[in-house]
């Protein structure tokens, strides 16, 4: 007579009895199912309700404020496209001074003749000056 093995079903929450070749089967084809030695505490503590769902899940991170420059100082930005730069993940001064005229139209979604607007109203020359001033 074959020796019995009890399997442990860590999904299904049950206790098997195998053979040994099957219940060792079972282990080595998916180990995070099935195991020999029994879990503490076995049968595990049934979370109720919507706590069941997210028991297992990690904390959602909170979204980081990004604290940047008033980018509406600059003339020819107002509020409007201060946000639409925000949401492209321009913030600073600094960031607006180290970008070309394409980079940013592009960035508003923008492209083409609005790369000659933001020259002219020179957009990067103005938050040259401001980042300037902020660092000293």
């Amino acid at each position: 007579m074959p020796t019995k093995f009890t399997l442990y079903d860590l999904v299904e929450e049950i206790t098997l009895v195998r053979t040994a070749v099957t219940a060792k089967e079972a282990v080595q084809n998916d180990p995070d199912r099935y195991s020999l030695t029994e879990p503490d505490p076995w049968p595990p503590k049934r979370v109720s309700g919507e706590k069941q769902k997210t028991a297992n899940k990690p904390p959602e991170p909170k979204p980081q404020r990004i604290t940047g420059d008033d980018l509406s100082v600059i003339k020819g930005i107002g509020q409007n496209l201060a946000k639409a730069l925000n949401e492209a993940g321009i913030h600073t001064f600094a960031q607006i001074a180290a970008s070309d005229e394409a980079t940013l139209a592009n960035a508003l979604d923008m492209p083409g003749k609005n790369d000659a607007i933001i020259r002219r109203q020179n957009w990067i020359e103005q938050a040259t000056s401001f980042a300037e001033a902020k660092r000293s």
